[in-house]
């Protein structure tokens, strides 16, 4: 046994095995670092299973392979390098040692610093601490005169020369058989060309952390239970800092500057009806009472992928691709200018769930600010005692789907991971039929206890590669794939409501429909609205006032407050959104990215990049461009446009899109 160990060792070059060391330190002293941050905050683990503790600890250990492989990729591939030439380069090697102790060293400060840093903020640290690197003197003052933060300096210099020591020790062990030469055989090549591709893929993979093709590790991988701490626990402080830091230095992710902050506020204010004098410490939050009891009923929203609003018959198409969906409109509460908040599916999740809206280019979920309370409509039900849910055909940590909305009030997601291998088709999981199938007993679980349910679906089946499976009751008459791929979504949502109407739960139940966003089949106006306008379809099963059709302007910000009042549940709502059976507001805005949107009933404006604006009568279809000629009018829609975005980026980056807490007297 002996001998087979010796001999693997052997295979292995003496550069791999130092690198394998300085791997394994790195984790070593990263958990030793995360266990120090969970004896501090042990008071918040009191209710936390040991299960779960163990389980984030496992997760960042994940967290911490992958900055670790970022830390060893640059020296493995030089000192790989130096292993296949013929010459000896100590330099190189040397160099490499010295690259690797700085950036480690880099990196154990970041976690270090991190353990005060999360006691004070209660989040893990991120590029925000350099806001005072313009006053240098008086945070090092401030340091130094608290002697709270002695105990971490010591710490720091501690592990920082712990670790250093380690390396060198280890490195002057194998100095000579790193930098040794001796002749190779064809057959000792080969095995090393093997070793290396093996052990570069092995790196890759670390530093990538998953498998699945969709995702590489994101800070939703770290929100795996309905703890926060834990979450939080697991997440690698490094991780956090760098990607906050990525992201403040991309283009899309830069502030908006479309008016000032306090301008901005006070006409958001004005817009809501708000009294002068503030009751919350969010601008925007105003409590909603509702008159007379909740109705208890469980509600069930379908994002349908890519539905536009142009690929139903209501809406002018004759292809007759959604004949359900028409039919169901019919009988139904309908929104027929009902918009998007954006073009993309994060987009549409994050307005639809949380009633905010998306910042032009920047991800709504993936950020390192995400890391913050939300009060979307699984949070505030939640607390209202309803079960939620959110189910997927594909894997939910695409987008950073599961962290984020696991870390807001859905205490269970479901996606491909659920469902069986057999049933996967493609990287978008399983067809929506299967979808809605394997979700029913669940919702059947869920019907079974004395508490309402919330369950939200996200479909796919309308997005490349487009696949309609085999073995089912289903017969489009279209030729072409991009529409009968249009006749499948619709006929599946037929299916979901046929099954579901034999549930004892279905009468009790309010269904919204809506898509995640449009499809674009025009350019007009520079920003189509063929890529914004959406069905909006509530079909309350035995209800006599389900039966509207209304032209009030809505977008995705409106469900979350229009289903509360369906619901007849009080709450506060801090959203942009307004129930819309029962408000109207002059102008709804939305986004393509680069370009921002407003709509009223007669006119819309575009605002682009450059800040250039145009202001068209789309009713009309007119291409003209009549800013100069209702300036006024343009003025308002603009005003309102960057208000809007301008205080939801105030709320993001000052915290306060969580629950409102009421401001002292």
């Amino acid at each position: 046994m002996k001998n087979i160990l010796q001999y693997i060792k052997n295979l292995f070059p003496s550069h791999l095995r130092l690198l394998l060391y300085i791997f394994a330190y790195l984790i070593a002293f990263f958990t030793f670092l995360r266990l120090i941050l969970l004896l501090i905050h042990i008071n918040e683990l009191i209710n936390v299973p040991l299960l779960v503790i163990f389980e984030a600890l496992l997760i960042g250990i994940r967290f911490d392979a992958s900055i670790s492989g970022y830390i060893i990729i640059i020296p493995f591939l030089l000192l790989s390098l130096i292993h296949f030439l013929p010459w000896k380069l100590k330099w190189i090697s040397l160099g490499s040692i010295i690259y690797i102790n700085i950036l480690s060293c880099i990196a154990l400060i970041i976690a270090i610093v991190n353990i005060p840093f999360f006691g004070h903020y209660h989040f893990p640290i991120t590029a925000s601490i350099f806001d005072w690197s313009d006053q240098p003197i008086f945070i090092t003052g401030m340091l130094f005169r608290t002697w709270s933060y002695y105990p971490f300096i010591i710490l720091l210099l501690a592990i920082c020369g712990c670790f250093i020591l380690l390396v060198i020790r280890k490195y002057n062990s194998i100095e000579k058989s790193i930098e040794s030469k001796t002749p190779r055989h064809f057959w000792s090549t080969i095995t090393s060309i093997a070793i290396f591709i093996f052990s570069l893929a092995l790196v890759i993979l670390i530093m990538r952390g998953r498998i699945s093709e969709k995702s590489p590790i994101r800070w939703g991988t770290a929100y795996f239970s309905q703890y926060p701490f834990p979450n939080q626990l697991a997440l690698n402080p490094v991780f956090t800092f760098v990607q906050s830091w990525t992201e403040r230095n991309e283009l899309k992710n830069k502030e908006l500057a479309l008016i000032e902050y306090e301008q901005a506020l006070k006409n958001v204010r004005h817009y809501f009806r708000l009294p002068e004098k503030q009751i919350y410490d969010s601008p925007i939050a105003r409590k909603i009472i509702a008159q007379g009891h909740p109705s208890n009923q469980n509600v069930i929203l379908v994002l349908m992928e890519n539905m536009a609003a142009w690929k139903m018959r209501r809406y002018g198409n004759q292809d007759n691709l959604t004949p359900f969906l028409d039919s169901l409109a019919e009988q139904s509460i309908v929104f027929d200018q009902f918009y998007s908040s954006g073009i993309h599916t994060s987009n549409g999740i994050y307005s639809t769930l949380f009633g905010l809206p998306t910042l032009l280019q920047r991800h709504p979920m993936k950020p390192t600010e995400s890391i913050q309370p939300y009060t979307g409509i699984a949070y505030t039900l939640k607390k209202d005692g309803y079960q939620t849910a959110y189910f997927c055909t594909h894997d939910a940590e695409f987008d950073n789907m599961a962290g984020f909305l696991s870390n807001n009030g859905f205490q269970q997601i479901v996606s491909e991971k659920d469902y069986p291998k057999e049933k996967i088709k493609s990287t978008l999981g399983v067809p929506d039929h299967v979808l809605f199938e394997e979700a029913l007993p669940r919702l059947r679980q869920f019907s079974m206890k004395s508490k309402p349910f919330f369950a939200a679906f996200l479909t796919a089946s309308d997005h490349i590669p487009h696949i309609i499976p085999d073995g089912i009751q289903f017969q489009p008459h279209s030729n072409e794939m991009n529409k009968k791929i249009v006749e499948y979504a619709d006929w599946s949502i037929k299916h979901f409501l046929e099954l579901a109407q034999k549930e004892s739960w279905y009468n009790n139940t309010i269904f919204v429909f809506t898509a995640d966003h449009g499809n674009a089949r025009d350019s007009q106006y520079g920003m189509t609205l063929s890529f914004h306008h959406t069905p909006c379809i509530i079909f309350i099963p035995q209800s006599i006032q389900s039966k509207q059709k209304l032209n009030t302007l809505g977008t995705q910000l409106d469900i979350y407050p229009t289903i509360m009042g369906l619901l007849n549940v009080s709450y506060i709502n801090n959203t942009f959104g307004r129930d819309i059976l029962h408000e109207q507001y002059p102008f709804v805005f939305f986004n393509s990215d680069e370009k921002a949107g407003c709509l009223s009933d007669k006119f819309y404006l575009v605002l682009e990049q450059d800040g250039h604006e145009s202001l068209f009568e789309y009713r009309q279809a007119d291409n003209i461009d009549y800013r100069s000629t209702f300036l006024t009018t343009s003025d308002s829609m603009s005003t309102y446009l960057r208000s809007m975005y301008q205080t939801a980026q105030w709320m993001i980056k000052n915290r306060k899109v969580g629950e409102p807490k009421e401001r002292h007297k």
